[in-house]
């Protein structure tokens, strides 16, 4: 299967940095226009494809929802992080230090079944661990619908949308890997 996240990640850490005034109105307003367009499009949208698991990005962050769809199974979902979108200036109010009061939460959540294989500075393996408000959605279906689902939903206005990983076999014991 392949993955596809439908909205950029990083809300969280945005609204933290905004009470110090440190995100700028282009940043904070495409935040505020991410979280306030509905999933329902996207939903319906992937109804149409061979959906074989699927969640939305909330409170766990990426990687404590990716966990939790995964944990009891004998799979690895292994993301690309170059590919999972990011909302402006995130991972820049992480560099400067900013974080969220539940990062430390989401990443003991998923201790010992996560993996860097990417060489990341730590503030920015914390967008992972990022919690949001009304993110996106995070489907998977078999690779030979990804291509489609993915047109189909930039066609219909969810411009963000990206195939950010694949489901394989279980790593090492690793439920997720980001590259």
């Amino acid at each position: 299967d392949v993955i596809i996240l439908t909205k950029p990640i990083g809300s969280g850490v945005l609204f933290n940095a905004n009470i110090k005034k440190w995100v700028s109105d282009e940043a904070l307003q495409e935040c505020i226009a991410l979280l306030t367009t509905l999933n329902r499009k996207a939903a319906e949208i992937a109804a149409g494809f061979e959906v074989h698991a699927a969640t939305d990005i909330t409170g766990f962050g990426l990687a404590g929802h990716c966990y939790e769809m995964v944990k009891g199974s004998q799979v690895t979902m292994e993301f690309s992080m170059d590919r999972i979108p990011i909302m402006k200036e995130a991972l820049e109010m992480y560099k400067k230090g900013v974080t969220t009061g539940v990062n430390n939460y989401n990443r003991e959540l998923v201790a010992g079944a996560i993996r860097f294989e990417k060489d990341l500075p730590p503030w920015h393996e914390e967008i992972v661990y990022d919690p949001q408000t009304s993110g996106g959605l995070l489907v998977t279906v078999p690779e030979t619908q990804g291509e489609s689902l993915l047109k189909a939903l930039q066609s219909a206005g969810i411009r963000r949308a990206s195939m950010v990983g694949k489901v394989k076999p279980l790593i090492d014991g690793a439920h997720l890997i980001f590259k």
